[in-house]
C-alpha cells in the first residue's frame, strides 16, 4: 500500500512539472491581450495564479523528494552517518511537521468553505480563487506526507493582550540568537536551508506563545499571509525564470551567443571579457543565475 502512495504521488509530481509550460505561456499571453486586444489580460492572470499556486505545491514536494532544496554542505560530509540520520529526524519533527500540521489545522476551514462555494477572484470575480486556496492545504498536506505520520499539539493557553517590554526585548535578543544558530546549522549540518529555517521558526514561536511576547492569535495569520503569497502576481515569473535557466543549460545558446561575441569583438585578448560582460548583460534580466553562471564556460577561453 505505501509503494502504492509513493508511487502514485511520484506520477502526480511527475505531471506537475508540465504546469511550467502554461505558466510560461500565460504570463506571455497577459502583454498582447491587454495592449493589443484590450480584453482578456485579467482572465489570464487569475488562471496564472491558479496554475502559479497548484505548481508551488508541488515542485516544493517534488524538490524534497529529489534532495534538491538549497543546502550548504561544507562540512556535511565529514559527518559520520550516525550523526546524519539523527539531524534529519530532529528537522522534521522540530520543524517540518509542526509547521505542515498547523497549516493544515489552521486552513482548514478557510479552505474548505472557499471550495464548498466555489469562491471567485475577489477583484475580477472570475472563477478559480478557491484553487489558490486549495493549493495552500495541498501544500501542507504534501509537507506533512514528507515529514512523516504525526498528530498535532494540543492548543495552547490563550497569551495576555499586552506582553511586558521586558519579555519583548528577551524576545528579540532571543530572535538574534536563533538567527546566529540557525546560520550555524545551515554552514554545519547540510540540512536543507528552508528546514532549518522552519525548525528557528518554530522555535521561535513556540517560545514566543509560551513566554507571553506572541500573542497565540497572531499566529492565526499564517494561511492568509501565505495565501497572498501563492496569489502574487511578480511570484509568477519565478517559475519561467527556472524554465529559461534550464533552457539555457540544455541548450547551446549561450555557448554559441559567447563565441559570437568572440569573434565580434575581434583576435584581441579583450574580447573573451567582453563576449563574457555582454552575453551576462543580456541573460542575467531572464535569470539571475544564467548571468554568474556565464562565468565558469568562460574562464577556460580567457586563460
Amino acid at each position: 500500500m505505501i509503494e502504492f502512495v509513493d508511487g502514485a504521488v511520484a506520477r502526480l509530481l511527475a505531471a506537475a512539472r508540465w504546469l511550467a509550460l502554461p505558466l510560461a505561456l500565460l504570463l506571455f499571453l497577459q502583454w498582447p491581450l491587454r495592449e493589443l486586444f484590450h480584453a482578456g489580460s485579467r482572465q489570464a492572470n487569475d488562471l496564472g495564479q491558479c496554475v502559479f499556486a497548484l505548481y508551488v505545491a508541488l515542485a516544493i514536494t517534488d524538490a524534497t523528494r529529489r534532495g534538491s532544496h538549497l543546502a550548504p554542505r561544507p562540512l556535511a560530509p565529514h559527518w559520520a552517518q550516525r550523526w546524519r540520520t539523527p539531524l534529519r529526524v530532529a528537522g522534521i519533527a522540530l520543524g517540518l511537521l509542526p509547521w505542515s500540521l498547523f497549516v493544515l489545522a489552521s486552513s482548514r476551514a478557510q479552505v474548505w468553505q472557499s471550495v464548498l462555494q466555489l469562491e471567485s477572484f475577489p477583484d475580477t470575480s472570475n472563477p478559480g480563487y478557491f484553487v489558490v486556496k486549495l493549493a495552500l492545504w495541498l501544500l501542507g498536506r504534501c509537507r506533512a506526507g514528507r515529514a512523516g505520520p504525526g498528530a498535532p499539539a494540543g492548543p495552547g493557553a490563550p497569551a495576555e493582550p499586552g506582553a511586558p517590554g521586558a519579555r519583548r526585548r528577551l524576545m528579540a535578543e532571543f530572535g538574534l540568537a536563533l538567527l546566529g544558530v540557525a546560520a550555524l546549522l545551515v554552514a554545519t549540518t547540510g540540512l536543507p536551508v528552508f528546514a532549518v529555517l522552519l525548525v528557528a521558526s518554530c522555535v521561535g514561536a513556540t517560545v514566543g506563545v509560551v513566554s507571553g511576547a506572541i500573542p497565540l492569535a497572531l499566529l492565526g495569520a499564517l494561511p492568509s499571509r501565505m495565501i497572498g503569497l501563492l496569489e502574487n502576481d511578480l511570484l509568477q515569473a519565478v517559475p519561467l525564470f527556472v524554465f529559461i535557466g534550464a533552457l539555457l543549460d540544455r541548450l547551446p545558446l549561450a555557448d554559441l551567443l559567447y563565441r559570437g561575441g568572440c569573434r565580434l569583438a575581434g583576435r584581441s585578448g579583450a574580447s573573451p571579457r567582453l563576449a563574457a560582460m555582454g552575453l551576462s548583460a543580456l541573460l542575467a534580466p531572464m535569470n539571475g543565475s544564467v548571468g554568474a553562471s556565464v562565468g565558469p564556460g568562460s574562464i577556460s577561453s580567457m586563460s
